[in-house]
């Protein structure tokens, strides 16, 4: 297996720079970023008077909510298709064993 090499990238997250080491290409460090921003800036206009950390912590839940439930999403999506999958054989199997 090949191993990934890791490098350093700068990201910007409420005006602060940070240094990651990351194995990730520019353009998918540069989307989470972005992801990370527009949830720290819907709650900090939601939220004005709430204190830095507060904002931080409840993006992180947010973000962390959603990824839950995009895998959870995933999952119900792959377990239909394998039922769909073992119907469409029996139907199959049923068919060739009446020949």
């Amino acid at each position: 297996m090949k191993e990934e090499k890791t490098r350093s990238v700068e990201v910007v997250l409420m005006g602060q720079k940070y240094r990651l080491k990351t194995v990730h290409t520019d353009e998918l460090v540069k989307k989470i970023e972005d992801i990370v921003n527009k949830e720290i800036q819907s709650l900090k206009s939601k939220r004005p008077s709430a204190s830095p950390l507060d904002i931080v912590m409840l993006s992180a839940m947010n973000i962390a909510d959603k990824y839950v439930q995009n895998i959870e999403e995933q999952k119900a999506q792959v377990d239909s298709l394998l039922e769909k999958s073992d119907k469409l054989m029996a139907y199959i199997d049923e068919r060739l064993t009446d020949q």
